[in-house]
């Protein structure tokens, strides 16, 4: 009796020990696999949009490092990392810290898709707090678009135009249907 309990004790050890490496093993596979990483949002809606959606929404959107005159480069890269939704007066309100490990400064641009993860649901108006980025142009047909990709650079006149390891920059971004919304990204009907 005494040798069956032991190895039923072993089995169940080893059973806890099993599960737990698989769960570390699918949550360190899954999180490498992110393009973007974030954090828990406050809407559990966009939470389990965010979840499994997993990557970019659109070609072409993310960070990357550039020259001067905005084409990209080799060698050094930018990340972004979108904080939780923290605003319960709006649709939603994230933030979006652009960094880079580069120890010197790198000119970079950002693409977002304001209508994917985390950024769902889509609004009519998206503004940006921070002030510290250039809204390149939109695309004709823009607010009729199945994606609404935005792409952001660093604003000069405001020391934003780089990026370092020691310096990153946080965009914060405000999503509504009414109301006011910052510095306006887009505003659709």
């Amino acid at each position: 009796m005494i040798g069956a309990l032991t190895l039923g004790r072993a089995r169940r050890t080893f059973l806890t020990v099993a599960v737990a490496a698989a769960l570390f093993l699918a949550v360190a596979v899954g999180t490498s696999a992110i393009g973007a990483t974030s954090a828990a949002w406050t809407n559990d809606a966009r939470a389990a949009a965010a979840a499994s959606s997993g990557t970019w929404s659109a070609a072409g959107v993310g960070c990357v490092v550039t020259d001067s005159a905005g084409n990209p480069v080799p060698g050094p890269t930018c990340q972004v990392a979108f904080g939780p939704d923290t605003d319960g007066s709006a649709n939603w309100n994230i933030k979006a810290t652009v960094s880079t490990t580069s120890a010197t400064p790198v000119y970079w641009k950002l693409t977002v898709d304001f209508a994917a993860a985390p950024f769902a649901p889509t609004v009519k108006r998206v503004g940006e707090y921070s002030g510290g980025a250039v809204i390149a142009p939109l695309p004709a047909g823009f607010c009729s678009a199945s994606t609404r990709a935005v792409t952001f650079t660093g604003r000069a006149d405001w020391g934003r135009a780089t990026i370092s390891a020691s310096s990153p920059v946080v965009l914060d971004f405000v999503g509504s249907n009414t109301g006011n919304a910052g510095n306006l990204v887009y505003a659709c009907p």
